[in-house]
């Protein structure tokens, strides 16, 4: 079938994310995962004495990642937030985004350079509601690398 490829990993995916090199969580969704610079706005004088502004790249800006999974008894992302040793300028380990193709074999890795979490919220929590309770995490980062 023409433009079809044998290992095609953009379908059936799945993902967990990895701290210090464990599986902590598999998860259901991931958002939010960018490498962004900001537009900084350069004046300079043309040959006929106008202004022209220019726009040029500048520093790269930090992310936040939003993973989600499914509550399960599993504390581990609440005593994650909660801990002060992973708040900003704390040394941090090493976290990583594994997506997974449809056999379970891993496709990429994004390594978070200095992540730590900010937030957890618990969604779903409606009386009768029928959705299914997941977790949801963010993630500071400064940047990442697929490795």
């Amino acid at each position: 079938m023409p433009g079809h490829r044998e290992h095609d990993s953009g379908f059936g995916h799945s993902f967990a994310l990895e701290v210090d090199g464990v599986r902590v969580a598999i998860l259901t969704e991931v958002s939010g995962l960018a490498l962004e610079r900001e537009v900084v706005e350069v004046k300079e004088t043309a040959a006929d004495g106008t202004y022209v502004i220019k726009r040029v790249p500048g520093r790269r800006r930090p992310g936040e990642v939003l993973v989600t999974r499914a509550l399960t008894d599993d504390r581990a992302f609440e005593h994650w937030v909660r801990d002060p040793s992973h708040g900003p300028g704390a040394g941090h380990g090493a976290v990583s985004i594994v997506v997974f193709d449809v056999q379970g074999r891993p496709v990429a890795t994004y390594a978070l350079a200095q992540a730590w979490p900010r937030r957890l919220e618990i969604v779903g929590l409606k009386a009768g509601g029928g959705e299914a309770l997941t977790e949801q995490l963010v993630l500071v980062y400064q940047s990442f690398e697929r490795t």
